[in-house]
């Protein structure tokens, strides 16, 4: 298996991605908690946001 370099373009990429996931699954969280709309619905929340992060961060750096 090749291991490749790390480019500083991707590097920058998948920090923005992180800091993206944290900033909108704590705005979801705190949403939904201020909703009361329980449990399930952020277990839902946090589900689907990684289904989507999963997503972009495949199309991304998958090639």
């Amino acid at each position: 298996m090749a291991v490749g370099n790390i480019s500083s373009r991707t590097a920058g990429v998948g920090v923005g991605l992180v800091v993206a996931f944290l900033a909108l699954a704590f705005v979801g969280i705190r949403y939904i908690l201020t909703q009361s709309w329980g449990l399930i619905f952020e277990l839902a929340y946090l589900l689907i946001l990684l289904i989507v992060f999963g997503i972009v961060a495949d199309r991304l750096f998958i090639r």
